[in-house]
């Protein structure tokens, strides 16, 4: 890409090595004045001893002005940043110096810099900016044959996860197998094509398991989460959780909505809370299994609150990583009270059943307004203002 100079009679290009120049002059009939072309010379970087000799009938169109030798690569060169083992987005990778004298190039020497960087540096998920390279995203960053920097955002496991991770994944982690007694962190999204069973699992992304979550497992999720089943569990989640057939003696915190479009789905024992809605086929247990349903407000948020807030506590030295995450949680939360001070912002929090509402469940569904005590069917409702019971059966 060239770049293009211009004043009043002349138009100056500048072809995209930066190493030669053709001059256009406009208006052949009026006179020139010398001091504007010097000062569009001047600011496209073209010195004296470029200038090419021309002849005059050339000047109504573009025609080779100057021209300059190749620059050499050494010229242009950086320094990787040190203990670069994992990264995450615009973390600094390196930084690019080059020799101001010794830069054979027209126009804005960053104009130059930028375009040779990306040829001869830049790879897979990386950018230049302001004399250095950064990451484009989460992961970790190597160089290639060609010394290009990459940041490597996607990894693979082809067999079951059987180990405990010490340090996270920073990127997107596809398992193949299962993940089994294991400890895992996954800065990226998470997607296992088996199950997740005695572990404990934490990701920064969306997760999705295509088989169950099952028996002392601890799954959190900061976004939304999708998985068949889940029993003896234990998942938090701030998004969605999206499921097939079922939750048994689960406890459940979900920001958002629990959703299943399945006719079988049944939500048999444990504890529910939730922000929005649920939409499930059934609920509850014919054997008197303990299960207790809320839908509140951004449960998801309260959690990662006091989690937060004893992990800095904790520590002599105060993280002021950690203090900023609790002043959004906490803004978050503020923000929540605020709008349910507000008949317009309150949003509908409902729970719908196509199949069985079984007796004995606990059910609450309240905003931050005062609760208003109900009894129907044997079943102990706790429904506050502006919210909804929708029952399809």
């Amino acid at each position: 890409m060239e770049q293009v100079f211009e004043s009043q009679n002349f138009l100056l290009k500048v072809d995209e090595s930066c190493q030669s120049a053709c001059l256009q002059v406009k208006n052949l009939d009026e006179f020139k004045d010398e001091a504007e072309l010097k000062e569009l010379l001047q600011r496209a970087g073209v010195r004296q001893e470029d200038l090419l000799r021309c002849k005059s009938d050339g000047f109504g169109k573009d025609f080779p002005l100057a021209k300059r030798a190749a620059t050499k690569a050494k010229e242009v060169d950086y320094l990787l940043e040190k203990d670069l083992d994992y990264v995450k987005k615009d973390s600094l990778l390196a930084s690019v110096s080059f020799d101001g004298q010794r830069l054979c190039c027209f126009g804005d020497k960053d104009f130059y810099v930028q375009k040779f960087v990306n040829e001869h540096f830049l790879g897979d998920n990386t950018y230049y900016k302001n004399g250095g390279i950064f990451a484009g995203k989460d992961g970790c960053p190597y160089q290639d044959e060609k010394h290009r920097l990459n940041v490597r955002d996607k990894f693979t496991i082809e067999k079951d996860l059987v180990q405990e991770v010490e340090e996270p994944f920073y990127g997107d982690l596809e398992v193949f197998g299962n993940v089994l007694n294991s400890k895992i962190e996954v800065v990226g999204k998470l997607v296992v094509h088996g199950s997740i069973c005695a572990s404990r699992v934490k990701v920064h992304d969306i997760l999705v398991v295509h088989k169950n979550v099952m028996e002392g497992s601890f799954v959190e999720v900061r976004k939304d989460a999708s998985l068949a089943a889940a029993t003896g569990s234990t998942l938090i989640c701030g998004g969605n959780i999206f499921f097939g057939t079922g939750l048994s003696d689960c406890k459940i915190v979900c920001e958002k909505s629990v959703v299943s479009d399945s006719s079988v789905s049944v939500i048999k024992s444990g504890s529910v809370e939730l922000g929005d809605f649920l939409i499930c086929a059934n609920v509850g247990n014919s054997v008197d299994l303990p299960m207790s349903l809320s839908i509140g407000v951004l449960p998801y948020s309260k959690y990662r609150l006091e989690e937060l807030s004893k992990q800095y506590y904790a520590k002599a030295e105060k993280n002021a990583e950690i203090a900023s995450e609790i002043a959004r949680f906490d803004r978050r939360l503020e923000d929540a009270v605020y709008r349910s001070y507000d008949l317009r912002q309150v949003e509908e929090k409902f729970l719908r059943i196509s199949g069985i509402l079984h007796q004995g469940v606990e059910i609450a569904i309240y905003n931050l307004r005062e609760v208003v005590q109900a009894r129907e069917k044997g079943v102990e409702l706790a429904v506050g203002e502006d919210c909804i019971i929708k029952r399809d059966f």
